[in-house]
């Protein structure tokens, strides 16, 4: 699970842009897609941890098993590993990927949000808050993309 919440975010971006980079002329666009999604989803998470701050579940409860430190335990809703892997899966589908790859994609997204819990770090309230602020900006981004 350490794996999954640490670094499977980082492989499904890569295996991203490697399938863009060999198969498909709008890398370029998908670039700037994802740099602005996640440039305006990461902005309104920073101001909604600022607004309403929610400290990591080791820092209400110092008993809980953290099976890796964080860069700091201020920030905790919403989860911004969620709302990249939810950035990523969008431009996924606006690349139009392969319904393999996607699917592939779509489980390490899951991992990634299963795996950030497990380890300590976030609360399922985090994850969903992630989601929902990854989709809102995904959608629209999408729209004027399309």
């Amino acid at each position: 699970m350490f794996f999954c919440a640490h670094y499977l975010g980082w492989l499904a971006m890569g295996t991203l842009i490697v399938w863009a980079l060999l198969t498909t002329n709008q890398f370029f666009a998908a670039t700037v897609l994802f740099l602005l999604t996640a440039g305006c989803a990461y902005l309104v998470s920073y101001a909604i941890a600022f607004v309403f701050p929610h400290e990591r579940p080791q820092k209400e409860f110092p008993n809980v098993n953290v099976l890796f430190n964080t860069l700091g335990t201020w920030k905790s809703f919403p989860s911004d590993h969620t709302i990249w892997m939810v950035i990523v899966l969008a431009v996924a589908s606006f690349l139009a990927v392969p319904t393999i790859l996607f699917a592939v994609l779509t489980v390490w997204a899951l991992a990634v949000m299963i795996g950030r819990v497990y380890c300590g770090v976030h609360y399922p309230r985090d994850i969903l808050g992630g989601i929902l602020i990854g989709s809102a900006f995904s959608y629209l981004f999408l729209i004027i993309f399309t």
